[in-house]
């Protein structure tokens, strides 16, 4: 089984008290005056950003563990950043 992530960064929100060192300075043209817009997501191609995203997965594995204890096992164990690929031994195994 294969899955992706789709816009994975993009689903993780930063906490609040940390958007502040997430600004951006803008301007369309030099005629206007320039905006400032705080990225409330992980941001794709920060350097922290890869790690930001396989630890919310693993925080996620350990919030849920009691709960789907096969799922994160997967989650822990066949992920590569955004992307997994794992299997079964049987479509029941697979569907649980």
């Amino acid at each position: 089984m294969t899955a992706d992530l789709e816009k994975m960064y993009r689903m993780i929100f930063v906490n609040k008290d940390r958007v502040d060192y997430q600004i951006i300075f803008w301007r369309f043209s030099s005629m206007e005056p320039i905006k400032s817009y705080r990225l409330l997501t992980v941001t794709y191609g920060i350097a922290r950003a890869p790690f930001l995203a396989m630890r919310t997965l693993l925080q996620l594995a350990q919030d849920y563990e009691k709960s789907f204890p096969d799922t994160t096992k997967a989650i822990r164990k066949n992920f590569y950043v955004d992307d997994l690929l794992t299997g079964a031994d049987s479509v029941p195994e697979a569907r649980r």
